[in-house]
């Protein structure tokens, strides 16, 4: 008898942790789909609302704390670099949530280190926050670790970094060189489009000097923008 009721009070304990696990993943999913619905639409450049932004921000802007681990830890994050470059919230306001989208990367990051878009958000803001340079090179160094040819990611971390320019570190320019090379294979006008000083094109010249083909596409872009 008393091996029956263990039996039954093992199942009964494994039945509680499935629906418990369950209805945490149900919770979850239900929390993200707006976030993932803004993604979607942010991947096809449509246009989001401040209102709808800060409605999904509201709704999902804990979800970097969610019990189970997933690609939605990193919602917050996302959502929270729209709000920051969009102009329609109030000064005080976007303050606040420069500090909550910042500390959500951080703890999405935690959780998730391999997600190379999500360093890149982090440099962004930190930028945009205009924080010591070495904080922001740290996190664009992690990005191009992890995508070094991701084409989305490529020439924007380029018009990041070009700003600094003069307190680049021999290790990120060495990752830039190689984002360079790789970034006039895949598309010179894009390269020349991040290029926006003579200082930085005569640094893109050296590096492509070898490269005849390359460089004479490069050069031939950033004549059009004459």
């Amino acid at each position: 008898m008393n091996g029956r009721w263990l039996q039954l009070g093992l199942l009964t304990g494994v039945s509680l942790c499935f629906w418990a696990v369950s209805l945490l993943w149900l919770t979850t999913a239900w929390r993200s789909w707006p976030g993932m619905q803004l993604e979607r639409s942010l991947n096809q450049k449509k246009l989001i609302s401040t209102k709808s932004l800060m409605t999904i921000w509201e709704e999902s802007h804990n979800l970097a704390n969610a019990f189970l681990p997933g690609s939605h830890v990193h919602l917050p994050g996302i959502i929270g670099e729209q709000l920051i470059q969009n102009g329609g919230l109030p000064l005080g306001r976007r303050a606040e949530i420069f500090l909550a989208a910042e500390r959500s990367i951080k703890t999405a990051l935690m959780r998730d280190p391999a997600e190379p878009r999500a360093w890149a958000r982090l440099a962004l803001i930190r930028s945009l926050r205009q924080s010591a340079p070495a904080d922001i090179f740290s996190a664009l160094q992690m990005s191009v670790y992890l995508a070094p040819a991701d084409r989305n990611l490529l020439f924007w971390r380029l018009q990041l970094a070009i700003p600094h320019y003069r307190n680049w570190t021999p290790e990120l320019k060495e990752l830039l060189t190689r984002q360079v090379i790789i970034g006039s294979r895949i598309s010179p006008k894009e390269l020349a489009s991040a290029a926006q000083t003579e200082p930085v094109q005569a640094w893109i010249h050296e590096i492509l000097v070898e490269d005849t083909p390359s460089l004479i596409l490069f050069d031939n872009e950033l004549k059009k923008k004459l």
